[in-house]
């Protein structure tokens, strides 16, 4: 990123309006219910048997079925799509059930 310094400087003070997140598209789920997620899929992956990227994403799709919320995915596959789940995500829930298991 090739932004001057100043630039910076003046979003992260606040002095210029909008210096929230303003990139990309809105989020399908709202925080709250993506932290539901979070939790159903903690307890759903046991200690040593963490959960698949294909299982995250069909499970993601359901809650968000079940909640009323649409466009995380496709009802032909039925599973959220592949960029909706991001690496990092996936990776914190595996190391939460390797912690677990010690």
């Amino acid at each position: 990123m090739n932004s001057p310094k100043s630039t910076l400087q003046r979003r992260i003070s606040g002095k210029v309006k909008g210096t929230g997140h303003a990139s990309g598209r809105p989020t399908a789920l709202p925080s709250e219910i993506e932290n539901d997620l979070w939790e159903n899929l903690k307890n759903l992956s046991h200690p040593g048997f963490p959960l698949r990227a294909l299982e995250v994403r069909r499970l993601a799709y359901q809650f968000a079925v079940k909640h009323g919320y649409s466009g995380t995915g496709s009802t032909k596959t039925g599973m959220a799509g592949q960029y909706w789940l991001s690496i990092s995500w996936l990776t914190t829930l595996h190391c939460h059930c390797i912690s677990r298991k010690r």
